[in-house]
């Protein structure tokens, strides 16, 4: 099956999309050098494109983290 177009990944951290769209944070990131090119390279093949998306509008927190009742609306 061909991808015809990137797939989104939604980030709520505007410093990691920043980091793999600019070379020059580099030398501060020593710590996930593996994970920031793997993301690099595929954004580059065009494979996948980082997204901004606020905290408090991820869907997926949900399921990934404990969340206060007035979150819930309960």
């Amino acid at each position: 099956m061909n991808q015809l177009e990137p797939m989104k990944i939604y980030v709520n951290n505007q410093a990691a999309i920043s980091i793999v769209n600019n070379p020059v944070f580099h030398s501060r990131i020593k710590h996930f050098k593996i994970k920031l090119y793997f993301i690099k390279e595929a954004q580059k093949e065009e494979e996948v494109t980082l997204l901004y998306c606020r905290t408090n509008d991820q869907i997926a927190d949900v399921l990934t983290k404990a969340l206060s009742k007035s979150s819930l609306n309960i």
